[in-house]
């Protein structure tokens, strides 16, 4: 272990690894020191695969003034998810070195920590974006609601470490609904489109909450819009409650149920939007035109093409937009003459509409 080439050192840590001996912690840990990169990497994948056996001597091996030996350490106790680690590992949370700090979060996130929970909610205030983040991770794989309303207002910040809070408050499922749905007001996009889509990650406790939000027919339109985005991401689970708002008396009911439907993925989602191309609502038809180019299926052609030559305004550009989105052959030759229409917003997306064709088209012959 102290001499030969570093592929012969490797060796004898990954055997090592594979024996499952406890007597092979002690020269483990020792190789977490290996000039080698391979070779220290590899002594904290075999103590990884020791478990429990080398817990007792990871734990010896915490107070190492060699900050790598240390990071190794934090990062195999977190792997072997042993509660007797935590106590140990959470005096690092307050380390001067970001990375210890952060390594020390992630540790604790892995082992399901509810002791941890205050401490790692302090740590989503630290001056290091990373640690924040990895805060916000572990106190996601904890999922204890204590941390909803401080990783809200992570969410709140901005940056990376938002994106961290917003996927760690959805892990803490239906006791984050209520305090999403607010946040789905907020001015800020960022803040507003996270929201949305922790909502979305939720799934199908948020559905109904969602849906009460889409049959709303006042307050903050912009609320309502990410609320059809958040249903869009859920798939089939809602594809029936939307559908039953499409024939909704309020135009933007239908109009939202429609763009959520684009995300569907069934068939049946498809059948029941293509009626609206012939909604009395300018903005509905809008609205179920660029859906259905949305959904990519080929069974949208026809009904598209059968649309345009009454299609006027903003809903004729919206048909030329929604072809460029599907594969027929004879759609191109229906956009041609669009190039010199009356109209530049019809002119502009059949313009879209023929590039994103011929980029699509493989070429005969050359690279």
């Amino acid at each position: 272990m102290r001499s030969g080439s570093p592929l012969l050192r490797w060796e004898c840590v990954w055997a090592l690894g594979e024996i499952g001996d406890h007597r092979a912690v002690e020269p483990l840990i020792e190789a977490l020191q290996d000039t080698d990169s391979s070779v220290s990497e590899g002594a904290a994948l075999a103590l990884s695969k020791l478990g429990l056996l080398a817990v007792d001597g990871l734990i010896e091996a915490l107070p190492s003034t060699d900050p790598e030996v240390r990071l190794a350490v934090v990062w195999v106790l977190g792997v072997v998810r042993d509660q007797r680690a935590a106590s140990h590992l959470a005096p690092l949370l307050g380390s001067a070195d970001a990375a210890m700090r952060a390594a020390a979060a992630t540790a604790l996130g892995r082992l399901r920590a509810p002791s941890a929970v205050p401490l790692l909610v302090d740590l989503l205030r630290d001056q290091d974006e990373e640690v924040r983040g990895a805060a916000a991770n572990a106190l996601g794989l904890v999922a204890d609601a204590r941390a909803i309303g401080p990783l809200l207002e992570l969410m709140r910040s901005g940056g990376e470490a938002a994106t961290e809070a917003a996927l760690a408050v959805a892990a803490m499922g239906p006791p984050a609904v209520a305090p999403l749905m607010a946040l789905l007001t907020d001015p800020d996009d960022d803040v507003g489109d996270a929201a949305a889509g922790a909502l979305a990650a939720i799934c199908e406790p948020a559905a109904e909450p969602l849906l009460a939000l889409m049959r709303d027919t006042e307050g903050d339109d912009r609320a309502r819009w990410r609320a059809a985005w958040a249903l869009s991401m859920m798939g089939p689970a809602v594809v029936d409650a939307l559908m039953a708002l499409l024939g909704h008396e309020a135009p933007c009911v239908r109009g939202r149920a429609v763009r959520a439907l684009s995300g569907a993925g069934v068939p049946r989602a498809l059948d029941a939007v293509l009626p609206l191309l012939g909604d009395q609502d300018e903005r509905v038809r809008c609205s179920a035109a660029a859906s259905i180019g949305r959904m990519g299926c080929s069974r949208g052609v026809a009904p598209l093409l059968s649309a345009l030559p009454e299609a006027t305004g903003d809903f004729r550009a919206a048909v030329v937009a929604a072809l460029g989105h599907l594969d027929d052959r004879q759609i191109a030759g229906r956009l041609r003459p669009l190039l010199v229409d009356a109209e530049e917003p019809v002119r502009e997306a059949a313009r879209e509409a023929l590039a994103a064709i011929a980029n699509r088209r493989p070429r005969r012959g050359g690279r």
